[in-house]
């Protein structure tokens, strides 16, 4: 039932990450997801400032099995960042 659904979102966080010495910097990491329904979305974000305002590094939706995936961070060498994988569902319904 429509009027029953519970938006919710949640986040993996990481700790600060230094990259005061870094030049190139990239992340790299292994993913799969299941993003279903026309209100839900997860992105990929970072932070400067310890959460007060993220930028968006990249967006997923839909499905796709486990893959590597790597993303420039060169804008943020010589800066600590944090970075957060944030989904966000209109409640919808629930996937991994």
């Amino acid at each position: 039932r429509p009027s029953e659904r519970v938006p919710f979102g949640m986040s993996l966080l990481s700790a600060p990450l230094s990259l005061a010495n870094c030049v190139g910097s990239r992340f790299r990491f292994e993913a799969r997801w299941e993003i279903l329904g026309v209100t839900d979305r997860c992105h990929l974000e970072i932070t400067r400032d310890g959460g007060k305002k993220w930028d968006k590094l990249a967006r997923y939706e839909g499905t796709a099995d486990w893959a590597e995936h790597s993303l420039d961070l060169r804008a943020y060498d010589g800066k600590t960042v944090q970075i957060r994988f944030h989904v966000l569902s209109g409640g919808q319904r629930q996937g991994r």
